[in-house]
């Protein structure tokens, strides 16, 4: 007798995210950890500074596939950059989500892998890698692979 895997899209809700202004007007409020200015949307990763809200993503803390909700207080305003290269994070790593965000979210990888001339164009459009540097799920770097799991193998779907 075989058995399937119960279709994980029907027992989750249908996504319920709140705007991206009032994602930021949450942090702002909060006083802290992320530094936010309601009336310059950015980045809170890289700082990388938007026309509007709308144009930047909101990134889970906690990913929705791990149980993570789509509340305020579970999101994060990132580019798409930063966003793309953001680990897979569980329930119970907030903090590490968080801390994450605060080092700068995929500017530290940029350097790491030799791009010096990164600093003066992050905000103006960085120096990107090559594929399969940073970022490139296709790559088996560990984007999608949860924080304590090994990057090799099969992936996951984040945030």
């Amino acid at each position: 007798m075989t058995t399937t895997a119960p279709d994980l899209r029907r027992l989750r809700p249908p996504r319920r995210e709140p705007p991206a202004q009032k994602v930021a007007a949450y942090w702002a409020q909060r006083g802290g950890p992320f530094t936010v200015h309601v009336d310059m949307p950015a980045c809170f990763a890289c700082f990388l500074e938007a026309r509007t809200w709308s144009r930047l993503q909101r990134a889970h803390l906690v990913d929705r596939a791990r149980g993570g909700l789509d509340g305020a207080q579970n999101l994060a305003m990132l580019c798409p950059l930063c966003h793309r290269v953001m680990p897979v994070f569980r329930p119970g790593q907030e903090q590490d989500a968080i801390q994450y965000i605060l080092d700068g979210g995929y500017y530290p990888l940029l350097l790491a892998a030799g791009y010096r001339n990164a600093g003066s164009g992050v905000a103006a459009g960085a120096v990107l890698p090559p594929a399969g540097v940073v970022g490139d799920p296709g790559a088996g770097n560990g984007r999608d692979a949860p924080r304590d799991a090994p990057a090799s193998g099969t992936s996951e779907v984040g945030s």
